[in-house]
């Protein structure tokens, strides 16, 4: 299993899509869409993240009989990992837009 986590303005809510399948590898490949406007509008964009991820999660584990309450525990421990990690935050400050309105990709 693979799994594609992506997000854009246009992703109001969380979707789970597929799966496409690659039968010649045995790969089955779910796309994670996450709601790019909530995650960056939030004071903690890390913990805004994890639970929209984690939510899409356990809407695909669903699928195999995997319970909330067990990605949950993981859930836990990951935000535990990450959001009590310095090395996790950074400074919106730091970065500025890069403006690529110029850039011809044709």
């Amino acid at each position: 299993m693979s799994l594609m986590v992506s997000t854009n303005s246009q992703t109001k809510i969380v979707e789970v899509k597929g799966p496409s399948r690659d039968t010649r590898n045995k790969i089955l490949t779910w796309g994670l869409w996450l709601p790019y406007e909530e995650i960056v509008r939030n004071d903690d964009e890390r913990q805004a993240f994890i639970m929209y991820f984690f939510e899409s999660i356990k809407m695909l584990f669903a699928k195999y009989d995997v319970t909330a309450e067990e990605i949950s525990i993981v859930e836990r421990q990951v935000r535990d990992v990450i959001v009590n990690n310095p090395n996790y935050y950074v400074e919106k400050e730091l970065f500025e837009e890069i403006d690529l309105s110029d850039i011809d990709f044709d």
